[in-house]
């Protein structure tokens, strides 16, 4: 979490004093190591080169299986440095594990402890167990460590904290930063992977070691058959050393399709169309029918009883295979309607002549109905029956 400070007159000039040349630092030191269960442990946070600061924050964290907390948010406050608490407002926060300090210095000149060590507040813990891990360490991972503070020339400089050997953290404003992708994706059709890094600050000259390359802000690679770590160590002439890593990750590429099927009219009969459609990184895509290829549609006859057709979609890895399940279509439609009497001249007789067409059934087709007849598969029904019709076929 960057620490960022608004001040109200930054535009107003103030005869400030020189930040000194040498960074600020944060040091953890305990009263004693070896401990056994019951024993107390005094803990102060010592800064030196700590000059014209505006603001400041940090997290500090422990193994609670070691040593336990007993220092509350009051008793931290008063052990702020008297220069400290009578100038900014400080925020503790206290959990389980770990504090999170952070300073923000209201004198608009900022304040000065000097450039030898000063204690900027203390803590109390206490042993849970003979042997106890006392050390306490600074923590990114609960904020990162940050320092606003005037340079000589009146200008604010806001350095990130790096930690070293855990329980120390420099601010120098100088410090070497790398800038690079650390997740490199790659797939089966990678040929090869380049890994490459910029740098902010240091001082020069910078040296790197890639493990096969040295002193290169770049490197191309073949492409690992899985996921892999690889290692880069980056350092200055002050030997501030920065050991990244890469996550090269391995993604397999596959296809991805929809299938689709209808029916459709060719020539007023009626046909099976399949089709589909697919999405692909690479491109080279084999569709095989059976009887035909790299086709994305077919049309062919419907079947005469429900069955399946099967479809392949496939690469050098990849491979999809999908079955269309086929019903014949079914149905009839009465195609002329004729009212007659089938007694002449009698109008209690009238009847009405149905001429249906059929698709997807067999000859010879069989119409039924109550109180009606076949004539030439053509159903004459009295306007008095209204039972269904039903239609059956070999």
């Amino acid at each position: 979490m960057k620490l960022y400070l608004t001040l109200a007159l930054f535009c107003i000039s103030y005869n400030l004093f020189a930040q000194s040349s040498s960074f600020t630092t944060f040091k953890i030191i305990p009263s004693k190591e070896i401990v056994n269960a019951g024993d107390t442990i005094d803990y102060q946070i010592v800064t030196k080169n700590f000059n014209k600061v505006i603001g400041a924050q940090c997290g500090l964290t422990w193994d609670t299986n070691s040593i336990k907390i007993l220092s509350s948010i009051s008793e931290l406050n008063k052990s702020l440095n008297p220069n400290l608490y009578l100038n900014g407002g400080q925020s503790f926060n206290i959990n389980k594990n770990n504090i999170l300090f952070a300073l923000v210095i209201s004198n608009l000149d900022g304040i000065s402890l000097g450039n030898q060590d000063s204690v900027l507040f203390t803590f109390r813990t206490v042993a849970v167990k003979d042997n106890a891990n006392t050390k306490v360490c600074f923590s990114d991972e609960l904020i990162t460590s940050e320092l606003v503070y005037y340079n000589d020339k009146g200008v604010t400089v806001e350095p990130s904290g790096k930690i070293v050997n855990c329980n120390e953290v420099k601010f120098d404003p100088q410090q070497l930063i790398l800038y690079s992708n650390n997740i490199v994706v790659f797939t089966q059709f990678t040929k090869s992977i380049k890994l490459a890094y910029t740098t902010k600050n240091g001082y020069p000259p910078i040296h790197s070691d890639w493990g096969i390359a040295k002193d290169q802000d770049s490197i191309i690679i073949a492409p690992p058959t899985q996921d892999t770590i690889y290692n880069l160590k980056v350092w200055d002439a002050t030997n501030d050393t920065i050991f990244y890593q890469y996550n090269l990750v391995f993604k397999k590429v596959v296809i991805t399709a929809n299938f689709y099927q209808e029916y459709v009219d060719i020539k007023d009969e009626k046909k099976i169309k399949l089709s589909l459609d697919y999405n692909y990184y690479n491109g080279n895509v084999t569709i095989d029918w059976g009887t035909i290829k790299n086709v994305k549609s077919i049309i062919i006859d419907q079947p005469t009883m429900d069955s399946t057709y099967n479809v392949v979609i496939y690469d050098d890895t990849d491979t999809i295979k999908h079955t269309f399940f086929l019903k014949p279509f079914r149905a009839m439609e009465a195609i002329e309607r004729i009212l007659f009497s089938h007694v002449p001249f009698n109008n209690d007789s009238l009847a009405v002549k149905l001429i249906f067409k059929t698709y997807g059934l067999i000859p010879p087709v069989i119409f039924k109905c109550k109180e009606a007849y076949n004539i030439d598969s053509n159903l004459i029904q009295f306007p008095s029956d209204d039972n269904p019709i039903v239609i059956n076929c070999n």
